[in-house]
């Protein structure tokens, strides 16, 4: 997960292991997740939920290059960050539940 690259996917900066727990530092976004938004604003008009989800849809194909599925994909799992004090950044996150797969051609191999 930190050979990721892309700006539409949390970025994951270490991963930390004790006895009992892990513990996944990531990137700072300051503005909650998606839902926080949502019920807020009530509603997307539709040039922003276009961009919404042209944006989801590009942190899924790079997650998708690496052989990465997301299956957890809700609200509360699309964190906001801001530029120049607008919401413009939405980013896939949930490193609990993103397991890695193999195409069968790699597999034959």
């Amino acid at each position: 997960m930190k050979k990721l690259k892309s700006d539409y996917i949390v970025k994951l900066i270490d991963v930390l292991e004790t006895k009992n727990n892990y513990y996944i530092v990531q990137e700072y976004c300051d503005q909650g997740d998606f839902r926080h938004y949502l019920n807020i604003k009530g509603f997307l008009d539709e040039k922003e939920a276009k961009q919404v989800l042209v944006n989801l849809l590009s942190g899924f194909l790079e997650l998708l290059k690496h052989g990465i599925i997301h299956r957890d994909l809700k609200p509360e799992n699309i964190l906001i960050s801001t530029k120049n004090k607008q919401v413009t950044d939405l980013y896939l996150v949930s490193f609990s539940t993103i397991p890695f797969f193999k195409r069968e051609s790699e597999n034959a191999l």
